[in-house]
């Protein structure tokens, strides 16, 4: 089996659409997906079965499907996708940590209109569904320590030698052009992608505690994309607020008290490779929330593209002197130049400014990456799926 593919029922017996979606149903059905329609009222089904539809697809009580989706096993739970456009739908899937799909051409309730990977059309359904059984690998991929990895999803070089295809390059130029002007329409692709990802991933993810984002240079949240990258995750992962979910209660786990300059702004990487991690020990700590709470906990962070690791290793060494259980760093991109694996000592309150740090060690971590080239291929993938040029 590829996927068990959840359907609130509403999307057959949307009357403008039925025909079309019965089709991509069967075809998804003869591509080794499992089908279950669902709803809380089990009369819905009557007329529905009816339909040409393939005898392999199952009809199941709301209920029923939520008392089911607790018992499966972790690996197996990982395979089930959610398809649905009624708050239900998205409780249903954030309760059970599952990816979950928005029909655009339906009328969305609230939750729906905010979350979730939506798609135009039954037939950009269908092509979603098929690239997300295709991804199975990151980009690159980082063990730094027993407790660290790093996951990239994308190679952001665009030089020609580097490029599968006309259209990896220009959604990498403008990939690129995020970091400098914003689009949000590229941040979404890279979110579509990601989630899509953890669904063949999913016991790596299913225990994060905490998922943040690297705060920006300077250190503003209310028009950080990677914020609400990450919301979006946090929020369809199941990640739980400390007491509200506004977020200036439910604070970033990194807070930049100090405007620095920006990274790719600076030239000279010899010089940003010599001063390390310095700049963000000099600008940042970690928010006062969350003091106490942090030991032995799972935590995510986000962050735009990777070039040396100064940002990461910053991060991990706070973390660590917390005594964290496991931290991944997820990049968008990533420059390929060698990581810069740092060990400070640190002492002093990490959740202020009042913290001094001493390097112990470095070390450059070139080889140790493993990367997938065939990954790039899904850059392409959901470009033509989204139409993302538009």
């Amino acid at each position: 089996m590829e996927k068990m593919i959840l359907i609130s029922v509403d999307l057959v017996k949307e009357s403008n659409y039925t025909e079309r979606v019965i089709t991509i149903l069967n075809n998804m059905i003869k591509e080794g997906n499992a089908i279950r329609l669902y709803s809380r009222d089990s009369s819905r089904f009557e007329n529905i079965k009816q339909k040409d539809l393939n005898p392999k697809i199952r009809f199941i009580n709301r209920k029923d499907l939520n008392q089911q989706l607790k018992q499966l096993e972790l690996a197996k739970k990982g395979k089930c996708i959610v398809v649905g456009r009624k708050d239900k739908d998205f409780e249903l899937a954030i309760h059970n940590k599952l990816l979950y799909i928005v029909p655009n051409w339906m009328s969305k309730e609230d939750k729906p209109e905010k979350y979730g990977v939506k798609v135009d059309s039954p037939e950009q359904l269908y092509q979603f569904i098929k690239t997300i059984n295709n991804q199975n690998t990151w980009y690159s991929q980082l063990e730094i320590d027993d407790k660290t990895s790093i996951i990239s999803l994308a190679d952001t070089r665009t030089f020609d030698k580097f490029i599968n295809s006309t259209k990896e390059k220009e959604v990498l130029n403008k990939f690129k052009d995020i970091l400098k002007h914003g689009s949000r329409n590229y941040y979404e692709m890279f979110l579509y992608h990601f989630l899509s990802s953890i669904s063949n991933s999913y016991e790596m993810f299913y225990d994060i505690n905490i998922w943040g984002c690297f705060p920006s240079s300077s250190g503003d949240l209310d028009n950080n994309e990677m914020f609400y990258f990450k919301e979006n995750v946090r929020k369809l992962m199941g990640g739980q607020p400390l007491r509200s979910e506004s977020y200036k209660k439910h604070p970033n786990i990194l807070v930049r008290h100090t405007p620095t300059t920006k990274s790719h702004e600076e030239k000279n990487s010899n010089n940003r490779i010599s001063e390390g991690a310095k700049k963000h020990f000099d600008s940042m700590c970690l928010h006062p929330a969350y003091k106490g709470k942090i030991k032995d906990k799972n935590i995510c962070i986000f962050d735009d593209y990777l070039t040396h690791g100064n940002s990461f290793e910053a991060a991990r060494n706070l973390l660590r002197v917390e005594d964290v259980n496991r931290i991944i760093f997820v990049s968008l991109g990533r420059f390929t130049k060698p990581y810069q694996y740092q060990e400070y000592s640190i002492t002093g309150d990490v959740y202020s400014k009042q913290y001094h740090y001493k390097l112990l060690n470095r070390k450059e971590l070139s080889k140790e990456f493993i990367i997938d080239y065939k990954s790039k291929s899904e850059i392409e993938n959901l470009y033509n799926i989204f139409n993302i040029s538009k």
